[in-house]
């Protein structure tokens, strides 16, 4: 909803209801909700309806539900309760004059041109006697906040009277005709209603059958207002009835045969009546487009039911009927019933209540509410004095030649005004009656009214402009509405109070908005300017450990410092700190009462880390490489000898023992030294192994206890090896120098190593004697021998001793030649010279004939030993 001076979302919301909803219109969306029986309800804003299940209300019979053209829910009644649209009873509205019991206890039109007032008229029941007879009751729809209530109850019209009740829009398209019917009569009560009101006097029309006490049975109108039906029991009948829309007069009375009847239902197109029985269980259909004489003749039976009672027949927006049925949980559906006979598709119990059930009665809707057509409605978008106010006459496609009066003589010219769709601004409260005129359907002197309550806007105010500090709570004041909107709302700890309390750091405009009881609003503005007091503080700096820094506020008339670790004062505006570690200093400023902070961060650098390479010993003339770490700038100090005195690594040459100091500066700027001490000695005393004599092919190990790096380097090869102690295998004589590095200084000597040839004795070989018999033995091959043991020979070093063994003997010969030796070995083995022992064997001779006498020596099998024999003969058989 567009408005030029926006309201409250809450009253948009009431505003749209109340106008708008007032279109009962073709769209029949009026009739989308409905509620009914046991707390049942039926949704129909599509094809097919959806169970409602949030109604409250229960009723055996008569009821009615309302609702806008857009298909929302307005209100809903048993005749007895209003329930609003958020499904609560009305506050006043609880004792209408209806009955649950009657079978139509209510039945709701729209004021005529109001569009906020709402008329229903009820009618008693017989279990009351029907004593309390035809009421009406206005319900002001901009009361309880947009929810709606009683503005007058039960205005009695008739008493007794008969529990039928039904209505038809007047052929001038805007008056409404009541129509009911007298108890013990036959007289029809006709009450016209128009944008004056209810005419509280019926006319009297006496036509069709005389009702008596305990009828029961519905009243129709079709939607064109042309046809009245009305099922009575007592007497048992159904009478259909012609009427006049312009004079309210009936006519033409047909008594139609239905046994028992009870609910009656024209079709969409008023071409078919139909009745329900609650003696039988068929459904009929009536054929009104024949001859009045024929009509009763044309009866059918379109459906039969399953259920034990059939109670009212209603149609819906979809232009389907439904049927109740007594404690059912579906009811049933006649899906075409603009058809004829079964074509029209009754189906029995098809539409589901959810858990809910029916019982006799079904919702008693305006029959315009079905008709094609239009009626003419002024909504509005406002009511508030001051505001922009939209009026429009709707539907814009059939009015033209629109004139207005606002009822406000004091807007001079902008009293008038043209056109379909116009706004007006009411600049002071008060009840108006804007008249819209116009043109349609050929009629000239059409109009519309819209009762307009404008309400005036509350005075808000919000007092002075404020001046506060930053950061300090104050309160916000305003008077004169009765309901408050704050904004900006983050500042304050309640943006609906008329005393918020409030907190803001930098000068700020409040507007606040307040509502009176009628929810027309006024704005208001206070500005509060925050006093800052302007603070300034020495930047940010570093420092190294151990040093201190001067630390300077401005801006304020006092100060205070925080934390006071490390400072010289915390009340002056300029201080010393030496903080041990980085720390963050707050200060405090005030000026005429208001405070301002500031920060300063001094931090402490790390301290300086200076590494620096060890002491260093050189040799005479030597170098060394110096190095620090620890920072980004290097200076190092006395320069003498130095390659780069500024560089992290330098190489030095020092004459003579130096100590070098460096200093290590950071990234901060901090600095610290640290020094190397640079010793400069003289060349090594190194003693090599004495001279040594070698044989070829030997392994001679060389060595040497002094301390440092050995090297060893054969002169005559270059051959170069490291160690303490090394393993040489030499071939020929060659000196062995011998160099000894501590890591500065070093010293040399050198190792004769004289190689000579190797000894090769030729093995003799070994030999035997007898005992104390004398042999000469010999070896080859060396220039000096020793024979070992030395036993039985005459010298053990000669190269040919002579021996003279007893026992068998195994001599080891070690022959040299220079330094080097060789060795072997010689058997001599001794044979006892006491016995030896022979063999003679037995041979056969010839007589006179020489034989040979074998004789074998034991001691000598192999015959080594030189022998002479002497043969004796004894006891030996010579054959």
């Amino acid at each position: 909803m567009v408005v030029e001076v926006m309201m409250g979302i809450r009253l948009l919301v009431v505003i749209s209801l109340l106008f708008v909803c007032s279109s009962l219109s073709h769209a029949q969306k009026e009739a989308e909700n409905w509620y009914f029986g046991n707390f049942a309800g039926l949704k129909f804003s599509q094809a097919d309806p959806v169970p409602l299940l949030d109604g409250i209300m229960q009723t055996d019979e008569g009821c009615t539900t309302v609702s806008d053209t857009a298909g929302n829910l307005i209100f809903y009644t048993d005749g007895v309760r209003v329930f609003n649209r958020q499904h609560r009873m009305m506050p006043s509205a609880r004792n209408l004059a209806g009955n649950p019991s009657s079978t139509q206890s209510s039945i709701v039109v729209q004021w005529p041109t109001r569009s906020d007032r709402f008329l229903i008229f009820t009618a008693d029941a017989n279990e009351n006697n029907y004593r309390l007879g035809i009421n009406y009751t206005e319900i002001d729809m901009r009361a309880d906040g947009g929810m709606g209530d009683v503005a007058v109850l039960n205005t009695p019209l008739v008493a007794p009277a008969t529990d039928k009740l039904t209505a038809v829009r007047h052929a001038n398209g805007e008056d409404i005709w009541i129509i009911g019917h007298a108890m013990e009569s036959d007289e029809f009560l006709i009450f016209l209603v128009t944008r004056n009101g209810v005419q509280t006097t019926p006319r009297r029309q006496a036509i069709g059958p005389r009702i008596g006490f305990g009828d029961a049975g519905v009243l129709k109108a079709d939607p064109q207002g042309r046809k009245v039906a009305m099922a009575t029991s007592v007497p048992l009948a159904v009478t259909l009835l012609d009427f006049d829309r312009l004079t309210g007069q009936l006519s033409n009375p047909i008594s139609l045969p239905v046994n028992g009847p009870y609910g009656l239902e024209f079709s969409p197109n008023s071409r078919f009546l139909y009745a329900t029985s609650f003696l039988v269980r068929e459904i009929f259909q009536f054929d009104l487009g024949v001859s009045s004489d024929r009509i009763a003749s044309t009866r059918q039976t379109v459906g039969t039911t399953a259920a034990g009672t059939t109670g009212a027949i209603q149609m819906a927006p979809n232009s389907r009927l439904y049927v109740a049925h007594f404690n059912e949980s579906h009811i049933s559906e006649i899906r075409y019933p603009d058809r004829a006979g079964i074509a029209c598709d009754y189906r029995d119990l098809s539409v589901s209540l959810g858990d809910r059930t029916s019982r006799y009665g079904l919702p008693n809707f305006y029959p315009a509410v079905y008709s094609k057509e239009p009626e003419f409605e002024v909504v509005s978008t406002g009511y508030c004095a001051g505001d922009t106010i939209w009026f429009e006459l709707r539907p814009p496609e059939y009015v033209e030649n629109v004139r207005w009066t606002f009822d406000d003589p004091a807007s001079g010219t902008a009293n008038r005004a043209t056109g379909q769709r116009v706004f007006h601004i009411f600049r002071g409260a008060g009840s108006y009656t804007v008249e819209a005129k116009f043109e349609a359907l050929g009629v000239v002197d059409r109009n519309r009214l819209l009762f307009l309550d404008v309400k005036p806007r509350p005075r808000t105010n919000a007092g002075q402009d404020l001046t506060t500090c930053p950061g300090e709570p104050f309160r916000l004041r305003v008077a004169g509405a009765s309901r408050y909107e704050w904004i900006p709302q983050q500042y304050l700890d309640n943006p609906e109070s008329a005393s918020p309390l409030a907190r803001v750091d930098s000068t700020t405009t409040f507007v606040v908005r307040g509502y009176n009881d009628f929810g027309c609003f006024a704005d208001d503005t206070v500005v509060v300017r925050v006093s800052v007091p302007a603070i300034t503080v020495t930047s940010d700096t570093t420092i190294c450990p151990g040093e201190s820094v001067s630390l300077t506020a401005s801006g304020a008339d006092s100060y205070t410092w925080s934390p006071s670790d490390g400072l010289l004062s915390t009340t002056s505006a300029t201080t010393v700190a030496s903080p041990a570690t980085t720390t963050r200093y707050m200060v405090v400023g005030r000026t005429t009462g208001c405070l301002d902070t500031s920060y300063v961060t001094v931090r402490v650098a790390p301290p300086v880390n200076v590494v620096v390479s060890p002491d260093v010993a050189l040799c005479e003339g030597g170098t060394a490489r110096l190095s620090a770490s620890g920072g980004v700038q290097f200076v190092w100090l006395p320069t003498d000898g130095l390659s780069n005195p500024t560089s992290p690594i330098t190489d030095v040459t020092p004459q003579r023992t130096t100590r070098y100091t460096v200093t290590v500066t950071t990234a901060d700027g901090c600095s610290d030294t640290a020094s190397v001490l640079v010793s400069v000695g003289t060349s090594l005393n190194v003693v090599a192994p004495p001279d040594t004599v070698v044989c070829r092919g030997a392994t001679l190990s060389l060595s040497t206890i002094q301390s440092g790096t050995a090297t060893w380097l054969e002169r005559a090869s270059g051959v170069s090896l490291t160690g303490s102690t090394v393993s040489i295998t030499p071939t020929t004589t060659s000196y062995w120098i011998l160099t000894i590095s501590d890591g500065q200084c070093r010293g040399v000597d050198s190792v004769l190593v004289t190689v000579d040839e190797p000894a090769q004795l030729a093995s003799p070989s070994d030999t035997t004697v007898c005992e104390g018999v004398a042999v000469q033995l010999s070896v080859t091959g060396a220039q000096s021998v020793r024979w070992e043991p030395a036993t039985f020979l005459n010298d053990p070093t000669s190269l040919t001793p002579v021996c003279t063994p007893s026992t068998t003997t195994q001599y080891t010969i070690i022959g040299g030649t220079g330094s080097c030796q060789d060795t072997t070995t010689m058997t001599v083995t001794v044979i006892p010279k006491s016995f030896l022992r022979t063999a003679v064997d037995d041979v056969n001779v010839v007589p006179g004939a020489e034989f040979k006498l074998p004789v074998r020596l034991l001691d000598d099998p192999a015959g080594a030993l030189p022998a002479r024999y002497t043969v004796s003969f004894d006891r030996r058989v010579i054959r």
